[in-house]
C-alpha cells in the first residue's frame, strides 16, 4: 500500500485525480471556497419599454334584438282585434265604433279592406285568417269574425283625419292613419248586437 508519507509533496495533480471523488470534507476550511456577506438589496430598474399589442380576441355572440320603436319598418305587421256591441233589443240603424290604436306609426295613409265573414275568393292584399291575419304591404285587412244584429256589409274602417289638414276631425273612410283610426258597422234589427274580429296591417 503506498502511503501520503511515500508521496512527495506536490507531485499529485489533477490529472491524477478522479472527478467527483474529492468533497468539500475532503479539503481543509482555507481550500473552501469563500461567499461574501448578503448585501443591501438594490434599487429597483426602471421600467421597460412597452411590448406590442396582442392579437385581438374573438367576437362576442351576437346579442338580443332591442325593442322596436317610433315608425313601424317597411314590411313589418301589426295585429289587433276589435269589437262593436250594442245593447240587447237596440234598433237597427245604429252606427257603432271601436277604437283602432297602432303602438307603432305607419306611413302616412294605407287603404283598408274588410274582409266578410266566410268571404271567399279572399282579396289578394287580404289573404289571411282569423287565426293569423295578415295583410299586404302597405294595406290595412280587416277579416270579420263573428257577427250578430250587424249588417256585415256595412263595416268600414276610417282614419281620424285628413294629412292635408292635420287638426281637422273629418274621418277618411276606407283608409287608416299613421296611429290608428276606428271601425264602424251598423246595426239591424235583432235581439242581440254584436261584431268582433281581428286586423292587421304591413308598412310600405
Amino acid at each position: 500500500m503506498i502511503t501520503g508519507k511515500q508521496i512527495k509533496d506536490n507531485t499529485i495533480t489533477t490529472a491524477d485525480i478522479r472527478n467527483k471523488t474529492i468533497t468539500n470534507k475532503d479539503l481543509a476550511n482555507s481550500a473552501l471556497p469563500r461567499t461574501g456577506a448578503k448585501g443591501a438589496t438594490g434599487a429597483a430598474g426602471a421600467p421597460g419599454a412597452r411590448g406590442p399589442a396582442g392579437p385581438a380576441g374573438p367576437a362576442g355572440a351576437q346579442g338580443p334584438a332591442g325593442p322596436i320603436t317610433g315608425d313601424l319598418p317597411s314590411g313589418v305587421t301589426l295585429r289587433g282585434a276589435f269589437y262593436l256591441t250594442e245593447p240587447t233589443g237596440s234598433t237597427a240603424g245604429i252606427d257603432s265604433g271601436a277604437d283602432v290604436s297602432f303602438d307603432l306609426r305607419t306611413p302616412g295613409l294605407l287603404a283598408a279592406i274588410i274582409v266578410p265573414l266566410g268571404e271567399s275568393p279572399k282579396p289578394p292584399e287580404c289573404t289571411g285568417t282569423i287565426w293569423n291575419p295578415t295583410a299586404a304591404a302597405g294595406f290595412m285587412c280587416v277579416y270579420v269574425g263573428d257577427v250578430s244584429g250587424y249588417n256585415q256589409s256595412s263595416t268600414r274602417v276610417f282614419a281620424q283625419a285628413d294629412p292635408a289638414v292635420p287638426d281637422d276631425t273629418d274621418a277618411i273612410a276606407g283608409t287608416i292613419g299613421p296611429s290608428g283610426g276606428f271601425i264602424r258597422a251598423t246595426t239591424i234589427g235583432s235581439a242581440e248586437h254584436y261584431i268582433r274580429g281581428v286586423w292587421a296591417v304591413t308598412a310600405p
